[in-house]
């Protein structure tokens, strides 16, 4: 497995917004509380079935060595000197000198990128490893933080005065935590809306955790960004002072509310038909919701493409032995007739109908009809 490093681009994460104040405490807390250091490698367990492999991956990036924060803070002032030049080398009409002075910054930034990228890839071990639970394995789970590092590198601001290790964790969180989602839906949702059912189970866990109860969608629509702030401050005034909100305002806090109630029912996890249902025969979902009263799927399925291909059969005959066929030994409905019941029907003599029906089977014994008959019945 191994480690490269070359500008971020057509990702799942492309497009995501770098994380705001919120999200940076949120991993800074998680660091501070971490006994991640930064200098031992992080060891596979024995049990893994793919422990040679990461253990070789190892080796590789424990020999690269660590970076200072001063060294940080220059490195990425590099990448992104290059980012900005990369960026202005697509213009057309540059003249000679400059578009020769921009490839070398570009290229000095990629240089600056991959050794900011290859410093931090023990820590993305550390923190795919919190996901074990999840059915990723774990050089996948590696990969997808990889991919969170690249975007950590090219978007990282030292100016911001934020320490790059906090920076990266909320991309690596973020690209390891879409790829579980992606992995563990039987159905596939864009990445917006995971984002989103992510936002709104984080809130769901904060009221819980703070207030010990379920949240309302519509309070939910008020923390998770559907509604601009000046809607939000204006709804929460008139909920405080107990007056009616206007039309028009109550109209989009509805239909925020109706997209996170529809959400939520996106994030509900499927459950398989096979499972066993919690009644005392023990019988599974299948077979509590099977509705007896018509024929098994796959039967009928079965008998229509047999019908089918006899319907096909019988091309080869004429119109009156067909409908003697198929009424003698019940092709259309199933209920087989007799000779009188179809010369009644068909208003012949008995002698008549025995008559068509034994010239129309002669005529598929013929050995291409006969055979084709006989393939129905294996």
């Amino acid at each position: 497995m191994a480690a490269s490093y070359m500008p971020a681009s057509g990702s799942q994460l492309e497009g995501l917004e770098g994380p705001d104040a919120t999200g940076l405490r949120e991993v800074e807390a998680l660091i501070a509380n971490d006994d991640f250091r930064p200098g031992e490698p992080n060891l596979p367990d024995s049990t893994d079935v793919a422990a040679d492999p990461i253990q070789k991956y190892l080796n590789e990036i424990s020999a690269i060595p660590l970076l200072s924060a001063d060294d940080e803070k220059a490195l990425a002032e590099r990448v992104r000197q290059g980012v900005e030049a990369r960026s202005k080398l697509e213009q057309n009409d540059l003249q000679k000198e400059k578009a020769e002075k921009l490839r070398k910054l570009d290229t000095r930034g990629q240089l600056a990128g991959r050794l900011l990228f290859q410093a931090n890839l023990r820590f993305v071990v550390h923190l795919a490893k919190r996901y074990r639970w999840s059915q990723m394995s774990t050089l996948d789970l590696i990969q997808e933080g990889n991919i969170g590092l690249l975007h950590a590198v090219e978007k990282f601001d030292h100016r911001k005065e934020t320490r790059f290790t906090t920076y990266a964790a909320w991309w690596i969180k973020q690209a390891i935590g879409r790829a579980v989602a992606r992995q563990a839906r039987p159905v596939r949702l864009p990445e917006h809306q995971i984002q989103s059912i992510n936002d709104i189970n984080s809130i769901r866990r904060w009221l819980q955790a703070e207030e010990g109860r379920e949240a309302d969608p519509a309070e939910i629509a008020l923390e998770i960004g559907l509604l601009s702030a000046e809607d939000v401050a204006k709804i929460q005034a008139a909920l405080a002072g107990g007056k009616t909100l206007e039309p028009s305002l109550e109209r989009r806090w509805r239909e925020a509310t109706d997209k996170v109630s529809s959400l939520i029912g996106l994030s509900r996890e499927a459950v398989s038909l096979a499972k066993p249902a919690d009644d005392e025969d023990g019988r599974s979902l299948e077979e509590q919701l099977k509705d007896r009263s018509n024929p098994d799927p796959e039967i009928a399925i079965h008998r229509e493409q047999i019908n089918r291909q006899i319907c096909e059969v019988l091309d080869c005959l004429d119109e009156m032995e067909q409908k003697v066929l198929s009424m003698r030994f019940g092709l259309q409905d199933g209920n087989e007739m007799t000779v009188e019941e179809v010369a009644e029907e068909l208003d012949l003599t008995p002698a008549r109908v025995k008559q068509i029906e034994t010239k129309a089977l002669r005529c598929l014994r013929h050995p291409d009809l006969s055979g084709r008959l006989k393939e129905l019945l294996k």
